[in-house]
């Protein structure tokens, strides 16, 4: 089997292009990808995106952990997606850097488990352009909480990146994320 490393299509991914952030682990990682996957589903009504989720949980947690996990997960997603006042963006699957959305929800998880107020506030109204957000929050709230019961913790580095207002990374919006196809 060969792997081709390509340019990304600007297009495919729209304004989620221009923030890029090539290095996730642990953790971040699987919520960050967790959240494109769920994400990409409700976009396309396509189950294989939410499969892709469950196979990335279940191979890293087993199935009793993914199962609430992922249970969260979508509902969190779901809470996000009908809430918002535009539409969520994400990178397509096979992308290995992380968009802004991607990032502002990774932020949003990891200052609800490390408790910084002003950053939850932020990162909500940063995905859903409106003060609506009970339900968010909760939900927000919920994952968090199942994570760390599960033994992950997101980085304490991602809400005060965004309280702070550094950029997630140093790129300049003409650099892409490359996608293995």
């Amino acid at each position: 089997m060969t792997i081709h490393v390509k340019d990304r299509d600007n297009a495919a991914a729209g304004a989620a292009r221009f923030s890029y952030v090539p290095h996730l682990t642990g953790a971040d990682r699987l919520v960050a990808l967790g959240f494109r996957h769920w994400v990409a589903g409700y976009q396309t009504s396509d189950i294989a995106c939410w499969e892709q989720a469950w196979r990335l949980f279940e191979g890293e947690l087993g199935v009793h952990a993914a199962r609430r996990i992922v249970g969260d997960l979508s509902c969190w997603v779901r809470a996000i997606t009908n809430t918002s006042r535009r539409e969520i963006e994400v990178f397509p699957g096979p992308c290995r850097g992380f968009c802004r959305d991607e990032c502002v929800a990774v932020s949003l998880v990891a200052s609800m488990q490390h408790g910084v107020c002003p950053a939850m506030q932020a990162c909500t109204k940063a995905l859903l352009e409106t003060c609506d957000c009970e339900d968010v929050m909760g939900q927000s709230c919920a994952l968090a909480a199942t994570l760390r019961e599960n033994g992950l913790e997101l980085s304490p580095d991602w809400p005060m990146r965004l309280l702070d207002g550094r950029r997630t990374c140093g790129l300049r919006a003409l650099d892409r994320p490359e996608r293995l196809s």
